[in-house]
């Protein structure tokens, strides 16, 4: 994502759903996030997939909170297989 937004471009809305490697979508984000041209994210939790993938549960979480997100859940939660998140700049 950071190579297609280039200059000030702001996303206020980014909705990744990409069956387990969202985590690496914001990681593809880094410099919009960084920078805090992305207003609002909703991404997902898909933890049997993102097992398969070698992704942990929470990594999207902590990568977001690092860069000064606020993050909350919207569905699921531990024991949930699939859970919805909502990060915003704080």
């Amino acid at each position: 994502l950071d190579d297609q937004f280039e200059g000030n471009a702001f996303i206020n809305v980014l909705k990744i759903d990409i069956e387990g490697a969202d985590f690496w979508a914001l990681e593809g984000a880094k410099k919009l996030l960084q920078s805090k041209r992305i207003g609002h994210v909703f991404y997902e939790e898909n933890k049997e997939r993102m097992k398969a993938l070698g992704i942990k549960a929470g990594d999207a979480k902590s990568f977001l909170e690092s860069l000064g997100y606020r993050v909350v859940l919207i569905e699921g939660g531990e024991e949930a297989a699939i859970s919805e998140y909502e990060a915003n700049i704080r």
